[in-house]
Formats: structure tokens, C-alpha cells, sequence
């Protein structure tokens, strides 16, 4: 049954008929098998190959519709580079000024860089990872917004209201950036009058920054403006299937904010235009340079106090005995030990202090021969007595 079922199905797909006139003109043709859990299935496998089908078509369709765009804007570059390089082939006529060059240049900027974000939208359809040329380092918030202003071609028009230390971002995200901001500011310039500026600004919040794009056009109503929000809102599922072509730009911006978690809103401006932010959490950028502190540099450790001095004990009777340590090293920690301590240093023989001519001489250091013997007797082990002297008689 399935050989002959599906290519009926894929015939009538192509005749762009829906799932539910296929299903029954296989009822009328008596196509579907007659138990009731293989119809189901049979039913449910049909609407997904019609479902699998209208994506992938509508899919086509956003692709040419960007490489219709692309060709034109090849075409109108080419058509205006036959049209300025004119002066520049003639060897014998006037001489082309230094602002006529600047003017030539900057016009032929502005197409290629139109083209290079036509050319990175159709990357970010496809699901291209890499969409510019990477960055090594993070870049300022301000030189990041002039590329997105860059890549519009009515950019004189552009408002940019960023101060130039607001913060950097960081190299991974700078592309990203720059790409949905430059469909934003395109959507703001293409549906204003053209005599009315688009404002782009920077609002410093706790969690991050906010990029602004604010127009003065004629606005949404209720119904575009809620469409619009589902189409930049990455937790929707995304149809292209849904999608005209004024919303493929906020299409490409979505998909582009959903891959580093970035949040755009939708809204209607004080001017009756169209409000449009975009939020950079701080995790997606990098402090400027001049902003962090400098790093203390480390300091020594102080050393621990000295333990106090411990008088040795003199038994009674005894002369006072000299310390015989010298006074840079610092008394050990008296211990709990029943024996005595062994002092270090002690045993070495200290300096003769000079006398006086006919003094009698110094007494030996009673106290300290008095402690070593203790401290020897203690560590050393006690020898057996002998034994006892028999009285038995028969002994001798």
C-alpha cells in the first residue's frame, strides 16, 4: 500500500494541494487501509510530509527573495562604477579633485557594504556559524554601532546619540551586533519619510545596555506590531512560511539574537513610530581599559609575635643562672613535657667576659650542670641492680 500511496501523495503535493484534499481523495479512491490505528498514522504521516514540504518551499522563497536583492544591488554597483570611472579613463581631460574621489569612494563604500549585509543575511539563513571577519580583541559600543550605520545606504539620515566610553563588545559577539543592529536602523530608515532622522542611542541599565533604534514613521498597527514581536522573539518557533518580505530583516535579527541570548523589543515611540531595543547582558561585554582599578601590589607577610621568654628554674639554694642564648634567637615554647627541655645552643661555650685584673675568677654555671645531668639521666636507660647477697649458708 505504501508504493502506491505516497507517489499519489507527492503527485498531488505538487499541484500545491493541501493535506486534507489528499487524504480525501485517498478516502474516495479507497487509499487508506481500513483499521483505524493505521489510518491515524496514515493520516498523521501525510500532514507531515505537507508541513515538511510548505517550509521547505517557503524556505526557497526567502533565499530568492535574498538573491534577488543581491543581484540588483550587484548590478546597481556595477552600473554606477561604468558611470564614475569615466573621468578617471580619459588621459587628456581635467583632473579629478580630491573631493571628487571621496565622494566616489564613499558611494561605492556604501553599496559594497549594503551588499556584504544582503551577503551575511543569507549566511545566517543557512545556519553559517561565521559571519564577518572575527576580532581578536573587544571593540568600543561606539565603533561598533558606526559599522551597523555603515552598512545602511540612507545613513546621513542616522542620529547617533552614544557616548564613546559607554563600554566595549566583546570580539565574539561583534559581528552578531552589527548585523542585527544594521536591520533594525535599515527597517527605521526604509518605513520614515525620508527627511525625518532615526535616532540610535545606548540606555546603560543594571544588567547590561540597551542599543535604541527610534524612528518617526507612520507606525504599526495592534495586529503587524504583535506579528512583528513574535517574528523577533526567539522563544516563538519561527515560520517562514509566515514571513512577507518587510519581516525577513527582523527574521535574520532573531536568529542572529537567539544564538547569544540577546533580546529585542518591539514598541511604538513618542512620535508615533517604532521603538526598537536591544539588549547586551554584561556578559557579552568587557570593561574599558581605563575603567579598571590598578592591582595592588602584594604585601609581605608580618611575622608571628615571638613566643615570651621563660626564666629557667633555679632550685633553692643555687646561684642564678646567666641566659646562655644569644639574644637574636627568639625562647622556645615551654612544654608540657616531664622532662626537661634541652635548650639549643646551651652546650656551646660562651665568650670570656673580659675581667678586671686580679678579680677572682667565676663561679661555674651550677645551674646549668645541674639541668644537662637531669636531661642525661632522663635519656638514658637505668642499669639492672645487682642482686642481693645471699644468707643461705650452703651458698659460701
Amino acid at each position: 500500500m505504501t508504493v502506491e500511496v505516497l507517489p499519489l501523495v507527492q503527485q498531488q503535493f505538487d499541484k500545491d494541494a493541501s493535506a486534507t484534499t489528499v487524504l480525501a481523495q485517498l478516502d474516495d479512491l479507497n487509499g487508506l487501509p481500513g483499521d483505524p490505528a493505521l489510518r491515524e498514522l496514515t493520516g498523521a504521516v501525510v500532514h507531515a510530509l505537507y508541513e515538511e514540504r510548505r517550509r521547505r518551499k517557503a524556505f526557497n522563497s526567502v533565499m530568492r527573495t535574498y538573491a534577488q536583492r543581491l543581484h540588483a544591488a550587484v548590478t546597481d554597483q556595477l552600473a554606477d562604477i561604468d558611470r564614475r570611472k569615466g573621468p578617471y579613463w580619459v588621459s587628456d581631460g581635467p583632473s579629478v579633485s580630491r573631493e571628487a574621489v571621496r565622494a566616489d569612494l564613499d558611494a561605492l563604500d556604501m553599496r559594497a557594504s549594503a551588499m556584504g549585509r544582503l551577503s551575511q543575511s543569507v549566511l545566517v539563513l543557512t545556519g553559517a556559524r561565521l559571519i564577518g571577519r572575527p576580532y581578536e580583541q573587544p571593540i568600543q559600543v561606539m565603533q561598533v554601532l558606526r559599522a551597523a550605520v555603515g552598512q545602511t545606504p540612507d545613513f546621513q539620515r542616522v542620529n547617533l546619540q552614544v557616548p564613546d566610553n559607554v563600554g566595549k563588545v566583546s570580539s565574539q559577539t561583534v559581528n552578531t551586533v552589527i548585523l542585527v543592529m544594521s536591520q533594525l536602523i535599515h527597517n527605521g530608515l526604509r518605513f520614515s519619510p525620508p527627511p525625518s532622522p532615526v535616532v540610535v542611542g545606548v540606555e546603560q541599565v543594571q544588567m547590561g545596555l540597551v542599543l535604541l533604534v527610534v524612528d518617526s514613521g507612520l507606525g504599526m498597527d495592534p495586529e503587524m506590531l504583535e506579528r512583528a514581536r513574535r517574528t523577533v522573539d526567539w522563544t516563538c518557533p519561527l515560520d517562514f512560511a509566515d514571513l512577507s518580505g518587510n519581516r525577513l530583516g527582523l527574521a535574520v535579527a532573531r536568529i542572529c539574537a537567539e544564538r547569544y541570548r540577546l533580546t529585542i523589543s518591539l514598541g511604538l515611540s513618542d512620535s508615533g513610530g517604532i521603538r526598537a531595543s536591544v539588549f547586551l547582558p554584561w556578559q557579552l561585554l568587557a570593561a574599558p581599559v581605563a575603567d579598571t582599578p590598578p592591582r595592588a601590589p602584594r604585601q609581605p607577610a608580618a611575622p608571628p609575635p615571638a613566643a615570651p621568654a621563660r626564666a629557667p628554674h633555679t632550685p633553692a639554694g643555687a646561684l642564678p643562672a646567666a641566659d646562655p642564648r644569644p639574644a637574636a634567637h627568639p625562647s622556645p615554647a615551654s612544654s608540657q613535657h616531664p622532662l626537661p627541655t634541652r635548650v639549643p645552643r646551651a652546650t656551646l661555650p660562651r665568650p670570656a667576659a673580659p675581667s678586671a685584673p686580679g678579680a677572682a675568677p667565676v663561679p661555674p654555671d651550677l645551674a646549668l650542670a645541674r639541668h644537662m645531668g637531669s636531661f642525661h639521666r632522663a635519656t638514658r636507660p637505668t642499669p639492672p641492680s645487682p642482686p642481693a647477697p645471699s644468707t643461705d649458708a650452703s651458698e659460701r
